[in-house]
């Protein structure tokens, strides 16, 4: 997890701590990316032989980061965040879709089984073969 902290704080072995030179890099640019690099660091901690599975600080010292122009890191946070934004809305949006579909489903079956509907007669949709 990377979150940025705007107080002082103690570090130990489970807490690493970085603090950029803002004047080259942006904190949100900075936090950005080592989300995006989690799953690798995790992956590289793990081939050591960790049984904890922890990413080190040297390798956090180790790691390469791109830095493009303060004006690209902007850009590029930005857009991540309406694509975030995005993405979230449409994560509500489809749960809201499950929701109502699990309530139609058991509307639709309540009806069929109260006799309001009769589904006697129902079959499925045929469907077009598939060309081989």
């Amino acid at each position: 997890m990377v979150a940025p902290l705007k107080f002082t704080a103690t570090v130990n072995q489970h807490l690493a701590y970085i603090k950029p030179d803002v004047s080259q890099i942006r904190t949100e640019f900075l936090q950005r990316a080592l989300e995006a690099a989690y799953e690798h660091l995790r992956i590289e901690s793990d081939g050591f032989g960790s049984t904890k599975g922890a990413i080190t600080c040297e390798q956090l010292g180790n790691w390469a980061v791109s830095l493009p122009t303060m004006d690209e890191q902007s850009a590029i946070e930005d857009f991540l965040t309406e694509a975030t934004l995005q993405f979230d809305l449409l994560a509500v949006e489809s749960e809201r879709a499950v929701v109502l579909l699990k309530e139609r489903r058991s509307a639709l079956i309540a009806a069929a089984v109260t006799g309001q509907i009769d589904v006697r007669a129902w079959a499925p949709p045929q469907r077009v073969a598939e060309a081989a």
